[in-house]
């Protein structure tokens, strides 16, 4: 992809250490339930874990792509 360059790369330093840090927290909590939490309720959170990592995942997609001409 030659003539693809990073317009503020400091911002997307920023978001992609915020994407991470949004996902280590989800996934520390995830850890947390998974110890504390019965089989029937652990998979209605899984359930909802992995859409809302794809949200996640989304937002700082589009995040980075308003950064790069």
């Amino acid at each position: 992809m030659e003539g693809v360059r990073v317009i503020d790369k400091e911002k997307a330093t920023r978001y992609t250490a915020c994407y991470l840090a949004i996902l280590g927290i989800c996934f520390m909590t995830l850890g947390y339930f998974i110890e504390e939490l019965s089989e029937r309720h652990l998979i209605l959170i899984i359930a909802c874990f992995i859409p809302i990592n794809l949200v996640i995942l989304v937002f700082y997609l589009i995040a980075q792509s308003r950064n790069i001409n």
